[in-house]
């Protein structure tokens, strides 16, 4: 798998069925009866418990890590772990910019690519899950409106700089894709849209210099913003219910879709017209991890239920 998905990266080949990719982590956690702080925080139980479950779920890629606080935390944001899985509480003292290979939970992340590069070698693809730079930007920001204050601009080039830094080391560690996760993209009248645009092109290109597949999911996002993804280099996935209505509407090349993860399937008159719209589907995930909160019993009838969708593709 793999191979497939640097055929991807290399030349835009499309793979013989979309790669099956679900965010599976904070899952994962439950079902091996920890909390997100022990597993989150834990390389062995991370690494052993996501390959145990390849097994019976059979994902074409794995998920080695998936967090949204990841960035922020390295950059020196407080994270709390009250809620069950991590939220930003308190946003950094500073905001300067940082190198993160050795800070919050980032080392952790590297670990776990690189102990399940060598047990999975190629035979899965390994992936992680990062926030976008809007995301970072978004925790690191304050409700201050002093006018000597960092502005928009300056919390989106930090984030984006530690962004960028987060996908090169996880590239280095061994992972094929890089899973950039925004809760929506910058608007077209906003300021910050430019900037936004060029740090997701140099993250495309560093990650795709290692022959790593970019992939942009946005939890809201208007139909109309995939193909301006798509050219700066990232593997566009909207949410399946966006594309729908909206056929003929994405980039020509290859593109992925998010599932709704929960337990009420994407209804037979969806799965049908996905089917009928979108040949150049190259990767299906979920729109988001999967809730800590799922019984262990109802992730294998989920993505049971997922999986056919693929396989009928």
């Amino acid at each position: 798998m793999q191979n497939v998905v640097k055929a991807l990266v290399r030349s835009g080949t499309l793979p013989p069925r979309p790669i099956f990719m679900p965010l599976i982590f904070a899952a994962s956690a439950k079902i091996g009866g920890m909390t997100p702080q022990q597993f989150y925080s834990n390389p062995t139980k991370i690494a052993n418990g996501l390959r145990q479950l390849q097994g019976p779920l059979r994902c074409d890629a794995l998920v080695c890590y998936a967090d949204q606080t990841l960035v922020a935390e390295a950059l020196g944001a407080t994270v709390g772990w009250e809620a069950g899985t991590p939220q930003i509480v308190a946003p950094p003292a500073e905001i300067v910019p940082a190198e993160i290979a050795g800070r919050g939970r980032v080392p952790i992340m590297l670990e776990v690519v690189r102990r399940l590069r060598v047990v999975l070698q190629d035979r899965v693809a390994l992936a992680v899950a990062v926030p976008g730079s809007l995301a970072t930007a978004r925790y690191l920001s304050t409700a201050s409106t002093a006018a000597e204050g960092p502005s928009p601009a300056d919390y989106l080039a930090v984030a984006g700089g530690a962004t960028l830094q987060a996908a090169r080391l996880a590239c280095e560690a061994g992972a094929d894709l890089i899973l950039l996760i925004e809760a929506e993209l910058a608007a077209a009248d906003n300021p910050v849209r430019p900037q936004w645009l060029a740090i997701l092109e140099t993250i495309c290109n560093v990650t795709r210099f290692h022959e790593a597949l970019p992939v942009l999911l946005a939890i809201h996002a208007a139909i109309g913003a995939w193909p301006e993804v798509a050219a700066q280099g990232a593997l566009p996935c909207p949410q399946a219910q966006d594309m729908v209505p909206a056929a003929g509407t994405l980039p020509d090349g290859p593109y992925g879709i998010a599932l709704p993860p929960s337990l009420t399937p994407l209804p037979a008159s969806d799965r049908s017209l996905l089917k009928q719209h979108n040949p150049n589907c190259a990767l299906v995930t979920t729109a988001g991890d999967l809730p800590y909160e799922i019984e262990p019993k109802e992730v294998r009838r989920l993505l049971a239920t997922l999986r056919q969708i693929v396989t009928d593709w």
